[in-house]
């Protein structure tokens, strides 16, 4: 592995355990059962994720404090399956709105 990507993985690892302690679990938890266009969100589940409010492939950065936050694996998959109820509810926000 190159030395560049060494110190990038170490950066993230350091930006996950800060939006551990500032985020507290998974910051989906607190719209559960809410519903947004048809859509409810699921109860938790699985382990804590670090997960990039915009994605590293839109321009994102996955060591930006601010454009990372924490989820479960199941609000991981849910937030790419319904797109636009996470940009509703501010779980990801378009590539051009950052």
């Amino acid at each position: 592995m190159s030395t560049r990507r060494t110190k990038q993985l170490r950066e993230e690892v350091a930006v996950k355990k800060l939006a551990l302690a500032r985020d507290k679990g998974c910051v989906a938890r607190w719209y559960v059962g809410t519903q947004v266009n048809d859509t409810t969100v699921p109860a938790c589940f699985g382990r804590l994720e670090k997960d990039e409010i915009v994605s590293r492939s839109r321009g994102g950065s996955p060591t930006d404090l601010t454009n990372v936050q924490i989820l479960c694996a199941g609000h991981n998959v849910w937030k790419e399956d319904h797109p636009t109820v996470a940009v509703a509810l501010g779980l990801a926000k378009h590539s051009w709105a950052h």
